[in-house]
């Protein structure tokens, strides 16, 4: 079993890192600060991987897409929430001309917490 990660170097990333690790989960912790990923790489008892990215740039967005296939669990943490019509959002492509609407949501407020694990979710 494996999870993918991202924002695991601190927070609720971190924390899900170290739950789902407690669970026999194998982790890819995606993070841009190396140092704290090691942290967390020495702490957790199954194997980690480190992946170093910044997911603000295109390219390294697309680098973790190519590994999605290998997790169970896919849990993207990084950067901050935004919620509302997607046209209206400002990393929106509507100006691509996308031809679909749709709605994001701050999965923080709204998604999986960690407490949940300890509530009967159970991946």
């Amino acid at each position: 079993m494996k999870a993918i990660i991202t924002g695991a170097s601190s927070g609720l990333g971190r924390d899900m890192a170290r739950i789902l690790s407690k669970r026999g989960y194998d982790i890819i912790a995606v993070a841009r600060r190396k140092e704290k990923l090691l942290e967390l790489q020495k702490e957790l008892k199954t194997q980690v991987e480190i992946l170093c990215l910044d997911l603000s740039r295109e390219t390294e967005c697309m680098a973790l897409a190519q590994r999605a296939d290998e997790a169970d669990i896919f849990i993207n943490n990084a950067g901050f929430g935004v919620f509302g019509d997607f046209e209206e959002s400002s990393g929106s492509r509507a100006a691509l001309g996308t031809p679909h609407r749709f709605t994001l949501f701050d999965w923080r407020r709204f998604g999986i917490y960690a407490g949940d694990f300890h509530h009967g979710w159970n991946p």
